[in-house]
């Protein structure tokens, strides 16, 4: 009786797409140290047609062999199919931090420093500092004269004003 479900045919169908979406969304492309919300979304758009093809082949199974009694259920196609999105996106982002961490605890002695600037180039500096490893400065605060921006955090570096800066920082966090 278990022999009449081919689960082993399912198991190598599934994979089989699968690895063909990933193929087909480039999913496998990204830099580990470079991972961001673009290769979520393909990691997203590659399950979504996965889970889709899915669907169609086992509704084709049990159409073209008329069976009535085949029964593949839907929760474990779209439990399966989150389970994959969830799973490679935080193995992604956690290859990344982990990078970052290791990448920035081999440099010797960093020196802190602040970025005038909170906006869009201020944020593409930190970021460039931060995925160079041979970079040895570390961020410690942003300072902007935006009032409304002033005592914010962004990607946990906090946002001083001028004043605050001069006043607290510099002597505070041997700013260079």
């Amino acid at each position: 009786e278990f022999a009449q479900y081919p689960i082993f045919a399912e198991y190598f169908y599934v994979l089989g797409i699968y690895l063909i979406c990933f193929q087909v969304f480039q999913t496998y492309v990204g830099v580990i140290r470079f991972v961001g919300y673009i290769d979520i979304v393909k990691i997203f758009q590659a399950c979504i047609a996965a889970m889709a093809l899915v669907f169609i082949g086992v509704y084709a199974y049990k159409s073209i062999l008329n069976e009535p009694n085949y029964v593949f259920p839907v929760g474990i196609i779209i439990i399966h199919g989150l389970f994959t999105l969830l799973s490679l996106s935080a193995a992604r982002i956690l290859f990344k931090v982990m990078y970052i961490s290791l990448a920035g605890s081999t440099a010797r002695s960093k020196k802190n420093i602040l970025i005038y600037g909170a906006g869009q180039s201020g944020v593409l500096t930190m970021t460039t500092l931060q995925n160079d490893p041979n970079a040895e400065l570390n961020v410690v605060g942003f300072i902007d004269d935006n009032h409304g921006k002033t005592g914010k955090s962004l990607f946990g570096v906090k946002i001083y004003s001028p004043a605050q800066a001069f006043d607290e920082l510099i002597d505070n966090k041997d700013i260079e």
